[in-house]
């Protein structure tokens, strides 16, 4: 905003978004435990997009900077990134366990929708943040 900051907020007549405002955010979580040993969950997050403020960039300079994929997640006429969701699924099986010693075998899958999710838009403050695609991984975890 400048040097003249208070000078410029209170000649200011339209919105004035924050760029961290998200209207909707939601988390949950399911975790299903059927033997002492096992356990198997499944979670999910969503969140209506955050503000974007494009001061006046063409629809094909966005593309050619970011990519159409990319450019497709933002609702550029409401000027928000649209909604994102993404899916996870865990399970871990503990191999052993006695006393304070165990091993435990985990695995992930990460936005099991696959789904292109954009959290942020040429933000002046964190740029643009993408979350990762479909991640699976595998952990095996030794407690003493």
């Amino acid at each position: 905003m400048g040097d003249d900051a208070s000078n410029a907020l209170s000649q200011l007549t339209g919105r004035f978004w924050i760029s961290q405002d998200q209207r909707h955010t939601a988390h949950g979580q399911l975790r299903y435990q059927p033997w002492s040993r096992f356990w198997t969950s499944v979670g999910a997050s969503y969140g209506t997009g955050f503000p974007v403020e494009l001061n006046g960039e063409s629809t094909a300079t966005l593309v050619e900077e970011f990519g159409q994929a990319v450019v497709g997640r933002v609702n550029l006429s409401a000027g928000r990134v649209r909604s994102y969701l993404s899916v996870d699924l865990s399970a871990a099986l503990d191999l052993y366990r006695k006393e304070s010693r165990a091993v435990r075998l985990q695995g992930d899958i990460r936005n099991l929708n696959n789904r292109l999710n954009l959290i942020n838009f040429a933000s002046v403050f964190s740029g643009t943040a993408i979350s990762e695609p479909r991640t699976f991984s595998l952990r095996l975890r030794l407690d003493y």
